[in-house]
């Protein structure tokens, strides 16, 4: 007669599956029901939110619960976000904003072959093939960090208050010119290569983000 697995043993065997899932290995490591899963999974067909935060908003398991077992279990390091220091624009550029928007994580240091991301959900193996497809033959090594730290150093380095520190910047070095309205007639070719600017882009799909985040049929720009 076998003897039970322990719950690393479960861990394991779930890890040698092509594609585990985030949901099963925490049934297995008896963090929520079998049953929450289905209503989990019900809910997210609905809602179409990561499953993970589904766990959370229905009072299943913490985030705290979630994050520290499975490190515990799986070896990944569990990461801080709010104590590491500037990460610099060669390593967030490793991985296009909406990729980071869509999926939850954010690269936060690069080597010579491997990169770290700081995941909501390190069993996102679609994610981490995302990344391998655009980054190359390059290593990733995941490690847990909260949704909400991520959720901060988005804002900090995609939301409001960075394209506004780069149009303060522009204003300062004269990238962005501000002008007052006059009724003279429009250069519509100094207009079109302004419209390159580099902040003007940013400034412009901020505006864009901003409207399909919030649902709006229509942009309206007043002076």
């Amino acid at each position: 007669m076998k003897a039970e697995m322990d719950e690393k043993d479960v861990v394991k065997h779930e890890l040698k599956k092509k594609r585990p899932r985030l949901g099963d290995i925490l049934v297995e490591l008896g963090i929520i029901t079998r049953e929450q899963l289905g209503n989990a999974l019900q809910e997210q067909k609905r809602t179409n939110e990561r499953l993970g935060h589904i766990f959370i908003r229905l009072g299943y398991a913490t985030e705290e619960e979630i994050m520290s077992r499975l490190g515990s279990q799986l070896g990944i390091p569990r990461i801080n976000l709010a104590e590491i220091g500037e990460i610099p624009r060669e390593v967030r550029d490793a991985i296009p904003e909406y990729l980071v928007r869509r999926r939850k994580l954010f690269p936060i240091s690069k080597e010579e072959q491997s990169l770290v991301v700081a995941m909501a959900d390190p069993l996102d193996v679609f994610a981490i093939d995302d990344i391998r497809l655009m980054i190359g033959n390059i290593v990733v090594d995941p490690v847990i960090a909260s949704e909400k730290e991520i959720d901060a150093l988005i804002e900090k380095y995609y939301g409001r208050t960075a394209l506004m520190e780069e149009i303060m910047k522009g204003l300062e070095t004269g990238e962005v010119e501000v002008k007052e309205a006059t009724e003279e007639a429009v250069d519509l070719s100094k207009l079109t290569a302004d419209s390159g600017s580099a902040v003007v882009v940013k400034l412009v799909n901020h505006f864009f983000r901003e409207a399909i985040r919030r649902e709006a049929s229509d942009i309206h720009i007043e002076p």
